[in-house]
């Protein structure tokens, strides 16, 4: 369960990652994008516990909304569950749920018991009233904090800036669609950290397979330019159909990807 946090998976899906694929060019902080998931998880299911009357017909629905904060958010992720979804949402109605107490209400009874029993469930009302006005908060502090993850993840920039040319288009054309077979790729490293890329080149969210690294270092150093040299690999994934080209560079420790759109012509 906690794979997508600790794995350091190569980035794709249909969520917010796609923001820092095309609109931002890459981000340095990738596993930012895993602990706005990880907190909108726990807020979600911080907001059932508060409120299971109002939410709790929705229960079926909530654990999937975090998969489009994190790094993979693949559409399997999201069709596959569709009949689970029905069910659920047709079996568990709001009705089903007219007696379930959430933690804004206290879980003694005051009728029970005469007067010490009234007594009590006072003083149990009272002592739980000096914070329980604030449960509401605590869902929506860690939504909050799921909403600055993706920012921190979507305005950290790229670590690499990317100049690429084809070597040649002798690799042949994959399914129609001219796709180079090398690429000569100059990147410098503009963060303060070491990078070891991995390259792959894509039309689509998925990455597919890394290209071979025919020469060029493994690692660049912060501020260190280099010149590699790529070659495609046997794997058509993600370089069927037509559209743009993109060159990305993955890196596991810092989680970043960098990427650049292609010009074949």
């Amino acid at each position: 369960m906690l794979g997508p946090l600790t794995q350091d998976a190569v980035p794709k899906g249909v969520g917010l990652i796609d923001l820092a694929f095309y609109l931002r060019g890459g981000s340095g902080a990738l596993d930012w994008f895993g602990y706005a998931a990880a907190l909108l998880l726990v807020a979600l299911l911080a907001a059932l516990a508060v409120a299971p009357r109002r939410l709790g017909a929705a229960a079926v629905l909530l654990p999937w909304l975090p998969f489009y904060l994190a790094t993979r958010s693949t559409d399997n992720y999201f069709t596959l569950p569709a009949p689970l979804w029905v069910v659920g949402l047709a079996t568990a109605g709001p009705t089903a749920f007219v007696r379930a107490r959430g933690l804004l209400r206290p879980s003694g009874g005051g009728r029970a018991g005469g007067r010490g029993g009234a007594v009590g469930a006072v003083g149990r009302w009272a002592r739980w009233g000096r914070w329980a006005r604030w449960t509401p908060a605590v869902p929506a502090a860690l939504a909050l904090g799921a909403a600055v993850g993706v920012a921190v993840a979507v305005l950290s920039p790229a670590p690499l800036g990317l100049r690429a040319a084809p070597l040649g288009l002798r690799a042949g054309r994959v399914e129609g669609a001219s796709v180079p077979g090398r690429l000569v790729v100059v990147a410098e490293n503009r963060s303060s950290h070491a990078v070891s890329p991995h390259f792959g080149v894509t039309r689509t969210a998925v990455l597919g397979a890394y290209w071979r690294v025919l020469s060029g270092p493994a690692t660049l150093r912060p501020g260190a330019r280099a010149r590699y040299v790529l070659q495609r690999p046997a794997s058509r994934a993600g370089l069927s159909g037509s559209g743009p080209l993109w060159l990305r560079a993955v890196s596991a420790r810092p989680m970043t990807v960098s990427s650049v759109r292609l010009t074949t012509g």
